[in-house]
């Protein structure tokens, strides 16, 4: 008998441990028009990744989901033990032969936030107002206490609760929760685990990336203004990442004030 306890207790012990995930189904607003968003988050990582826009997908589809079904330039998992985000690729550079890998590695510091006494309900939740600027761009969100755990869409992380509403101060991008599920017996899609476990290892620094885009972009925008009759003012001259999500980053020198 007591052998059959020992047994017992081992099998259980061997077990991995059940991690159940709270989903929220967003509705993201872009330039590129509405489209449904999905995030996983659990004690372990965030996923958190666009569906194309003609996509009626939720959360009990997921085991389903295949890259007919997302964007693939849009699909971000932070990992919480290593505090790292990765992230696919951007579309042009995806099999370009100087980045080996499908993934960014970005090591990016939590948003600072101030988190103001306003409230309102979403969805039946009590929820708190918070502002941020990250990487250049003015975020506010809406979150809630009463979901346990740092349940973040995107890098917008470090709060306590899950956000359910984003918004950005010159409407470059909006989420919107449509849907949220606790304890949720479900695995995040077999396609996104396959990728992160083949090509997480290598991950390309995201600063690499990063370099590769803005080189890119200067060279367009150079383009651009080659185009104007010679002797033309500019005023001013546009962040080359104004249509980004992403404008500045922690590793760039301040700009010289005139």
């Amino acid at each position: 008998m007591k052998k059959l306890i020992f047994l017992f207790f081992l099998f259980f012990k061997l077990l991995p441990a059940q991690s159940y995930n709270t989903i929220i189904e967003y509705i993201v607003k872009n330039h590129e028009g509405d489209a449904n968003a999905i995030l996983i988050s659990n004690n372990q990582e965030n996923i958190f990744f666009h569906c194309k826009s003609n996509l009626d997908i939720d959360y009990e589809k997921l085991d389903k989901v295949n890259y007919n079904d997302i964007r693939p330039d849009l699909i971000f998992k932070f990992d919480k033990k290593s505090n790292t985000y990765f992230q696919t690729m951007p579309l042009f550079l995806a099999g370009d032969p100087g980045f080996s890998s499908e993934l960014a590695k970005d090591m990016a510091p939590a948003p600072k936030w101030d988190i103001t006494k306003e409230k309102k309900i979403i969805l039946d939740y009590n929820c708190i107002k918070a502002t941020t600027n990250f990487r250049g761009r003015i975020w506010t969100v809406w979150f809630t206490t009463d979901v346990s755990g740092d349940v973040f869409p995107w890098k917008l992380r470090g709060l306590p609760g899950a956000i359910l509403e984003v918004s950005e101060s010159k409407n470059i991008l909006s989420l919107k929760a449509t849907k949220i599920v606790l304890n949720a017996n479900y695995l995040q899609p077999k396609i996104l685990e396959n990728l992160f476990s083949k090509f997480s290892s290598n991950a390309t620094d995201y600063k690499t990336v990063i370099e590769f885009d803005n080189k890119g972009l200067k060279d367009i925008q150079n383009k651009q203004i080659a185009n104007y009759p010679a002797g033309t003012v500019f005023l001013e001259i546009p962040n080359i990442r104004e249509g980004l999500l992403e404008k500045t980053f922690e590793w760039e020198e301040e700009p010289k004030k005139p």
